[in-house]
């Protein structure tokens, strides 16, 4: 399961998978006019290690806070 490890901006945070240990930035950016946050795995340190999306949402609706709720659908069993 994910946990998080820190915050490096308001829209952007590391979680830790408390089981392997990797790391994974939850990413929170409107790209095209529509609001999305991406799962992407990341260093202990925030740097990207791979621009594969393990999961995402995008939709009007989402704000940046809304990166902890895809997170948790994350750690429920949402995946691509």
């Amino acid at each position: 399961m994910l946990v998080l490890n820190y915050s490096i901006t308001g829209t952007k945070h590391v979680f830790k998978d408390d089981v392997t240990g990797d790391c994974v930035m939850a990413s929170y950016a409107v790209r095209r006019g529509m609001p999305e946050v991406l799962l992407m795995p990341c260093s202990g340190t925030g740097q990207l290690s791979s621009f594969v999306e393990l999961y995402g949402e995008c939709g009007s609706e989402l704000t940046p806070a809304d990166a902890f709720k895809v997170v948790e659908r994350y750690n429920n069993g949402a995946r691509y």
